[in-house]
């Protein structure tokens, strides 16, 4: 019964594609690409600042597929669209000073911005980052 299910979701995989070679194009194809976007910054106890700034986005090819070396299991490809190249650039905040005279101070931070993407594989390791940096924000 499985081996019949998997038979005819690959048969309308294949009815779906016009010839191999679309479907191999379609499947293959890439669009990580650097954008200008705005973002407004917030840190610490400042007010949000809106700056111009770049982001990666796009999509990059991730399959699961059976294995051509045993069929009994599912060969896995994972990339995503990163930065390949980050610049830090300098952002002047302003923020609350309340042991000064003045009742704002200036600071200045630096941010990342990508400067080149790419599609790069997968890491579990990165989730981890990204997570770790959040709870540290947070604090």
């Amino acid at each position: 019964m499985l081996f019949r299910i998997v038979y005819i979701h690959w048969l309308q995989w294949i009815l779906t594609c016009l010839s191999l070679t679309l479907c191999i194009q379609k499947v293959n194809t890439t669009t990580c690409k650097r954008q200008v976007t705005r973002q407004t910054i917030t840190y610490k106890d400042c007010l949000p600042k809106r700056i111009l700034t770049r982001a990666c986005v796009g999509s990059c090819v991730t399959s699961a597929s059976v294995s051509s070396t045993n069929p009994l299991q599912i060969t896995r490809s994972c990339f995503q669209c990163k930065e390949s190249i980050i610049r830090q650039k300098k952002v002047r905040l302003t923020c609350p000073n309340p042991e000064g005279p003045q009742p704002f101070r200036r600071i200045l931070i630096e941010v990342p911005v990508p400067m080149e993407c790419m599609c790069e594989s997968c890491s579990f390791h990165d989730v981890i980052e990204v997570i770790r940096s959040n709870s540290e924000q947070s604090k």
